[in-house]
């Protein structure tokens, strides 16, 4: 998930973005309290700087930093949604992914179309073979 995150600049799976993350685990603790992450209310908080933070894997890269900060994303979701959009990635990976797609259709494409040729040529074959096992049996 890292490297999808990475590699198409998103922030969580659905189209919400950073709003999503709120649903996920390491984002909870077991006291029930309300905290404000933006502008949104949660129904839970964490003492800790995760709660309204986002995973490393969603900051935008400093092309100066040579080493990856990991706690970039710590209170990402607190800072108003102009500031995010220079913090993190604030799009969903599923509309990435789905952008990526259609930019690169026609390399899809071909890579399902090749696949496709190499399981019908191994059918062919095992046809192939199968009709000449008949053809032995049937000399015997």
């Amino acid at each position: 998930m890292e490297l999808c995150r990475q590699t198409l600049r998103c922030t969580a799976l659905a189209p919400g973005g950073p709003v999503d993350l709120e649903e996920h685990a390491w984002t909870r603790s077991p006291e029930m309290l309300s905290a404000l992450c933006g502008n949104t209310v949660i129904s839970y908080s964490n003492a800790s700087r995760e709660r309204c933070g986002v995973p490393f894997s969603c900051c935008t890269k400093d092309p100066a930093e040579d080493v990856i900060n990991t706690q970039c994303g710590y209170d990402a979701r607190q800072k108003p949604e102009v500031d995010q959009q220079i913090v993190i990635y604030t799009k969903g990976c599923v509309p990435q992914f789905e952008k990526w797609l259609q930019d690169n259709l026609t390399i899809v494409a071909g890579i399902f179309i090749g696949i496709a040729l190499l399981q019908i040529f191994g059918i062919c074959l095992a046809q192939n073979l199968v009709s000449d096992i008949e053809a032995v049996r049937a000399s015997w």
